[in-house]
């Protein structure tokens, strides 16, 4: 991995971390579950967070975008106090769900970036309220 006239570079191995077989594996093919790994640990996001995450341009990263809506494997969702539109995995929108359901009158969830202070600040509790870190 590295950079070249402000594009990524990238290596080719046979097999990632997530037993995806890179030798049989087009590049839209790639970039399409590149985005969705990007929105699965990551979102919501928006287009400007998943091209700066993953190193592609917003014309590219809006491209990909548009075909994962069409196919239905992202969707838009609303995240309060923001104007920018904001996308998640579909398959992660039950979960989500779920989490509203369960939440008593005038609660909310608040998803947190793992780079955000607060989980910063409860790393090390976190084993403590949820039993695993």
């Amino acid at each position: 991995m590295g950079r070249r006239n402000q594009k990524p570079l990238y290596h080719v191995v046979k097999k990632s971390p997530y037993r995806l077989d890179m030798s049989q594996t087009s590049e839209k093919e790639a970039k399409k579950w590149l985005f969705l790994k990007c929105l699965g640990i990551y979102g919501p996001f928006t287009v400007r967070d998943v091209a700066h995450w993953v190193g592609w341009n917003i014309t590219e990263t809006e491209k990909i975008l548009k075909t994962l809506l069409a196919e239905k494997k992202a969707v838009n969702v609303i995240v309060k106090d923001d104007k920018d539109a904001h996308f998640v995995c579909r398959e992660d929108l039950s979960a989500l769900d779920l989490l509203k359901n369960m939440l008593p009158e005038n609660s909310f969830v608040r998803i947190l970036f793992n780079d955000d202070a607060l989980l910063l600040g409860y790393y090390r509790k976190l084993k403590d309220y949820f039993g695993y870190q």
